[in-house]
């Protein structure tokens, strides 16, 4: 039997992206299109009215894990797909992708991760899916993480541990960690993919990179960035530039994200509140 999924979609200006998204759901009877906004001026609301979203507006200021709090309260489906607006699905068939990966999880998988690379490639529909658990190496534990850009969550997994709003991004990550420790099973499906499209100014981008960066190393106690690691990521986002693989401003996006990483500081991440609308996965 295929489930029925709620649809969370985080906006802010959103009106280029958002058709792009919405155009390529495969939404079935009984499921639900749920966006939650955080304050847009342009023609957001209409897009959302006409692929008949259910609406919902944040109030004070922006923050991750506040959103999507908000979406999952609103949510009555047992699988919850938080996917963020700037990603184009490479299928038309992507709910239909992870409906079919769904009916032979064990009953512990907590949220099972899409791809959303920033180069479009051929998607294997039949790859197998792969799982990760506490016993897991820190190797393949990150193979098997996605972060909330194309994350399907079983709602009863939420309802025992909602996103911590008081941290200033890496709220998925920091679930994802949680959930391990809870026995949680993690799943990535392969053949469920959406091109990442970040629409950020470099600003944001930068910034975010900084606050991910340091983020993860106050929950994981990996290190930061390195100048190798830097140059190789330059290098291969200006090769596919080159190749026509990507255009000019995901370049610039991207690019500007890894420097935040690189340049992120070497103390904890600050839990200062972002500024309303302005920093959204």
């Amino acid at each position: 039997m295929n489930p029925s999924i709620s649809v969370l979609v985080r906006t802010f200006n959103s009106a280029k992206a958002l058709p792009n998204l919405l155009s390529r759901l495969d939404l079935l009877p009984g499921d639900e299109l749920i966006v939650v906004d955080s304050g847009s001026t342009d023609n957001t609301f209409d897009i959302a009215r006409q692929y008949k979203a259910y609406l919902i507006f944040t109030d004070g200021s922006f923050n991750y894990s506040g959103t999507l709090n908000l979406g999952f309260r609103a949510a009555t489906q047992p699988w919850v797909l938080v996917i963020s607006s700037h990603c184009i699905p490479l299928t038309t068939d992507l709910l239909a992708i992870f409906r079919a990966a769904t009916a032979n999880f064990p009953a512990n998988v907590a949220v099972a991760y899409g791809g959303s690379p920033i180069v479009s490639r051929p998607v294997v529909v039949d790859e197998p899916v792969v799982f990760a658990s506490r016993a897991s190496s820190p190797a393949e534990r990150r193979k098997v993480y996605g972060g909330n850009a194309l994350a399907l969550y079983r709602r009863t997994w939420w309802e025992r541990y909602s996103f911590d709003e008081t941290v200033p991004t890496g709220e998925d990550l920091l679930w994802f960690t949680q959930a391990l420790a809870q026995g949680a099973l993690i799943a990535r499906v392969p053949g469920a993919q959406a091109l990442n499209r970040n629409q950020g100014s470099l600003r944001h981008m930068f910034r975010k990179g900084r606050l991910e960066s340091a983020m993860a190393r106050k929950i994981t106690g990996e290190p930061r960035m390195t100048l190798p690691q830097f140059g190789i990521y330059w290098g291969s986002l200006l090769k596919k530039w080159v190749m026509a693989q990507i255009p000019f401003g995901t370049l610039l996006r991207q690019g500007a994200h890894a420097l935040g990483c690189f340049l992120s500081p070497r103390d904890e991440a600050r839990s200062t509140s972002n500024e309303p609308g302005k920093i959204q996965s």
